[in-house]
């Protein structure tokens, strides 16, 4: 009897704990997704994300990269990552810059993105004169990753994702 029951808790345990690896599996699922569409070059990276932290994964990879578009041309450079009204992520990218000045912030869905080797490609012939012509990055509509990951610091002197 006490056989069963030592096998029995320690089934119990192990599903246990499977199962609370399995939720935090979850959590990740949305930012997986999208690094993987993005590393295949995939421009299926459609799914909603509910909180800045999915983007962590995405933003190490992305941030600070040069975009240029399918002719290869230079068109701008992702600044950051954001959650916009519908729940997309979008890479924020700074067009029209000469030396870090001037040009503008526009929003980029990320399904518009895809990685060739280390480079970003939007995946459109636009030129830069196009994107500058987008509507431009409103930091009030969007839920900035850098600005959470911020905040998270100042808070708690490191950062939690």
């Amino acid at each position: 009897m006490r056989n069963y029951l030592s096998i029995a808790t320690v089934c119990v345990a192990v599903l246990g704990l499977g199962g609370a690896a399995w939720a935090g599996d979850a959590a990740s699922t949305a930012a997986d997704k999208a690094r993987s569409a993005i590393d295949q070059g995939s421009d299926t990276v459609s799914q909603k994300f509910q909180s800045t932290s999915e983007l962590a994964p995405l933003a190490d990879r992305l941030v600070g990269k040069n975009v240029t578009n399918g002719s290869g041309d230079d068109v701008g450079e992702i600044t950051d990552l954001a959650i916009g009204p519908d729940q997309n992520g979008y890479a924020i990218v700074a067009v029209g810059q000469f030396l870090g000045l001037g040009g503008k912030d526009i929003p980029v869905q990320l399904s518009e993105l895809s990685m060739q080797g280390d480079n970003v490609v939007l995946m459109s012939q636009s030129t830069e004169e196009a994107l500058k012509a987008r509507p431009e990055y409103d930091p009030s509509m969007y839920q900035s990753y850098s600005k959470a990951k911020d905040a998270t610091e100042d808070a708690t002197g490191d950062i939690t994702q």
